[in-house]
């Protein structure tokens, strides 16, 4: 049996494969140093390191017992900031407050903040007023307040005062300051919209730097999104010039205020440069100077990066050209810095030296297989029964120890699907895909409609239709794949992580082409979902099925526990007993539903893990039983 793909041996065990998920995370840089942060699935911390340009040797910076990580929005992001290589600020992942770092005393963090009912993100220091300006994250009175506030500190970083900028949209994020700090932009929005549908861009100024941000005299405007046609993310200051990317146009591009106010789009790539921003501090672009954009962007799926002219509006040096996935740029005068992902090897943090166009690596994580045994993405472009495209990476059965005989050898399919739904799936090195083509499975991780990386047009596809469109382009996918890739189609499984849960439960309940299916803290109810989740994702169940009031019986008719006397279909489920998202209650009701109807289903919940498991020893122990939970089958289907 072992010989039959699905059932190979692999030296990668489930634990190997959940220690190399290991993840850098954000990144930013000084003249003299590059600083990232790294998630460890080892002990669950997210670290902070540096690395100065001359030794390039990387520093642990986080001390034991702290973790840099900020929960605002449950996602976060925008977890640390630099103020110069002797202080940095970050987010302490245990109680959501902003500490300051010293180099000089690494062991004794100082808190700034001691607000226990708030979480921050995006801490920046403003010089000019020895301040800090935060997204601020407050619970109060049964509700979740969202504000950017001012900081002000002593001599010592301690605080002094807490002012609120503002308060008056439901969520904030991205604060930055122009060079000369007469100038402070952000983004903000509304519900029931998220930061990938409608956001405003907004601008104050004051006239001296002496003048605190919360003085009546300090001007506010909105450069960009007063007419709701638009999300705009990552504002940037080149001088005094402020530019933001735009999706007005379809696609998340650079547009940049003009001297007349007008706010006008600089590149026409047709592509975006920015998947959508779940988490804050993103930075996919750079002003280099008056003539050149540092961009990243995607094409056909894969990431790239290049220096574009403004004046000839061509691309004038590409970088980091092995990578297929760039993000997290930061630019000095001497270096490029990225984090480079890539499909044979583990992510790094890169310097491109921009004299001599030569690449160095800072630190690349280690993946733990050799690059005979690693299976890579195979990209796919799929006409639809709509007559519309879809896109997905196919990766083959691949490990040195064995060798598929011949063309009608089958072999067995795992379909991924990503969460969000507005994520995407990446042509790099993923443990988990590796995981399963290690084993004789081939993998194929679909991009469907509402995906990000696509413009606008491919995200909004899924806008109220969500159980169906996709589950129309998981199809078409599935039935290309069995019939160009020798796919054995009585072993085909479907599995997915939240959204993705959701969209795999919807999919073995209105298609008989899979064998199994796992769904990983996946929705099963989005009318509960809508009522019990947080602030962040609360009207995002609106944009994706219609209003609850006005279309509940649609609600119904794509919720996967009222179609569960549709599923036949085995199906395993794993669930953080922690969980905000998708509550514990709503895996268990589906599962109970199922056991009722006498569907071979198994659950597993977890102590202390949330909306995404980060311990690798739990990571490891669901990854084995998936497999195992699959292998049953087919041995049960083949007598």
């Amino acid at each position: 049996m072992q010989d039959l793909p699905g059932f190979w041996r692999s030296s990668w065990s489930a634990e190997l494969a959940a220690q190399a998920s290991a993840e850098l995370m954000e990144l930013k840089a000084t003249e003299q140093a590059v600083y990232w942060t790294e998630y460890s699935p080892i002990d669950g911390r997210t670290l902070l390191y540096s690395a100065d340009f001359i030794q390039r040797q990387p520093v642990l910076l986080t001390c034991e017992d702290y973790s840099v990580r900020s929960r605002v929005n449950e996602y976060g992001g925008g977890a640390f900031s630099v103020i110069d290589d002797l202080h940095w600020l970050f987010i302490n992942e245990a109680d959501q407050q902003i500490y300051l770092q010293r180099r000089a005393a690494l062991s004794q963090p100082q808190p700034i903040t001691d607000y226990p009912h708030c979480r921050y993100a995006e801490p920046l220091y403003d010089s000019a007023q020895h301040c800090l300006i935060a997204i601020e994250q407050a619970e109060e009175a049964a509700r979740v307040v969202h504000r950017l506030v001012c900081l002000r500190l002593d001599a010592q970083f301690k605080l002094v005062a807490r002012q609120v900028l503002q308060q008056s949209a439901d969520f904030y994020s991205s604060p930055v300051l122009s060079a000369d700090g007469l100038r402070l932009a952000w983004i903000e929005w509304d519900r029931p919209d998220q930061p990938w549908t409608q956001t405003r861009l907004l601008l104050a100024e004051r006239a001296a730097v002496s003048t605190p941000w919360f003085d009546p005299g300090v001007t506010i405007k909105t450069i960009a999104g007063e007419q709701g046609d638009a999300a705009l993310q990552q504002p940037r200051f080149n001088g005094q010039q402020l530019f933001a990317l735009n999706d007005q146009a379809c696609y998340w591009e650079p547009w940049a205020e003009q001297a007349d106010s007008s706010f006008v789009q600089l590149t026409q790539l047709q592509a975006d440069m920015a998947g959508a921003p779940w988490q804050m501090g993103g930075c996919n672009y750079w002003p280099l100077d008056q003539n050149q954009l540092l961009i990243t962007w995607f094409e056909q799926g894969f990431g790239h990066c290049g220096i574009y002219s403004l004046g000839t509006h061509s691309m004038t040096q590409q970088l980091f050209n092995s990578a297929s996935r760039i993000r997290h740029l930061a630019v000095t005068a001497e270096y490029i810095i990225a984090i480079a992902s890539y499909s044979q090897a583990g992510s790094a943090v890169m310097l491109w030296h921009r004299a001599s166009a030569t690449e160095h690596c800072i630190k690349q994580l280690s993946i733990g297989l050799n690059s005979s045994d690693i299976a890579t993405p195979e990209p796919l472009h799929i006409s639809t029964s709509a007559g519309k495209t879809t896109h997905a990476f196919l990766f083959k059965a691949k490990n040195s120890a064995y060798s598929l005989p011949d063309s009608a050898q089958l072999t067995p399919l795992v379909v991924f699907l990503h969460g969000g739904p507005t994520s995407a799936a990446y042509p790099v090195f993923d443990p988990r895909i590796q995981f399963w083509t290690q084993r004789g499975f081939a993998v194929v991780d679909i991009n469907y409609c509402g995906s990000t990386g696509f413009g606008r047009t491919y995200r909004y596809a899924l806008q109220q239709r969500w159980g169906e469109a996709e589950i129309a382009d998981i199809a078409a996918v599935v039935d290309y794949v069995i019939e160009h890739a020798a796919i054995n189609p009585a072993q085909v499984v479907i599995r997915g992580a939240s959204a993705g849960g959701y969209s795999a439960l919807m999919a073995v309940a209105k298609l008989p082409i899979f064998a199994a299916a796992a769904s990983w803290y996946g929705v099963t109810d989005p009318l509960s979902l809508r009522q019990a989740t947080h602030k962040f994702e609360g009207d995002y169940l609106d944009w994706l099925l219609g209003d609850p009031q006005q279309a509940r019986d649609y609600y119904q008719t794509h919720s996967p526990i009222y179609l569960a006397d549709q599923i036949q279909t085995p199906l395993i489920f794993f669930q953080g007993a922690l969980d905000v998202v998708v509550v514990p209650e709503q895996t268990q009701s589906m599962w109970q539903q199922l056991q009722r109807n006498q569907v071979l289903t198994e659950y597993y919940e977890y102590p202390n893990q949330g909306h995404g498991f980060r311990d690798s020893q739990i990571l490891a122990d669901a990854l084995q039983r998936e497999l195992a939970f699959y292998q049953r089958l087919f041995i049960q289907a083949t007598g």
